[in-house]
C-alpha cells in the first residue's frame, strides 16, 4: 500500500526532477497528468509518469532504479505478478510498472 495519493506522487517526482507544478489539478483523476514547467513563465506541458512510459523510464534512468517481476500473493492463492522496482533502500511492489516506478521515487524523495 502507498502513503502517497497518485496527485501527490506524481508532483514529488516532478519536483524531484527539477520541473515546477503550475495550474490546479481538477483534471487530475481523469488525466493522471499535471501542467509543469522547466523554468518560471516557460513553456507548460503535461507530466505523467503513471501513464506515460517515456516519464516513468526517465524516473527509472535519473534515479538508477532496479526492476523485477514479483509474485504477489496470499498463501493457497494463485500468483498474481506484478513489478517489484526498488532504489536505494526503498522498493514498492505493484502489478502496474509504471505506478510502482512513480512510488518508489515518491517514496525515496519524500
Amino acid at each position: 500500500m502507498s502513503d502517497f495519493t497518485d496527485l501527490e506522487a506524481t508532483n514529488i517526482c516532478a519536483v524531484a526532477l527539477g520541473f515546477r507544478p503550475v495550474g490546479e489539478y481538477k483534471d487530475f483523476e481523469t488525466t493522471k497528468a499535471i501542467q509543469m514547467e522547466e523554468v518560471l513563465g516557460g513553456p507548460k506541458y503535461k507530466y505523467s509518469p503513471l501513464t506515460d512510459g517515456a516519464s516513468a523510464f526517465e524516473l527509472v534512468e535519473v534515479f538508477q532504479l532496479a526492476i523485477d517481476r514479483f509474485a504477489m500473493m496470499k498463501a493457497g492463492e494463485i500468483p498474481t505478478w506484478g513489478w517489484r522496482v526498488k532504489g536505494g533502500d526503498t522498493s514498492y511492489v505493484h502489478f502496474s510498472l509504471k505506478k510502482a516506478i512513480t512510488i518508489c521515487v515518491a517514496k525515496m524523495k519524500q
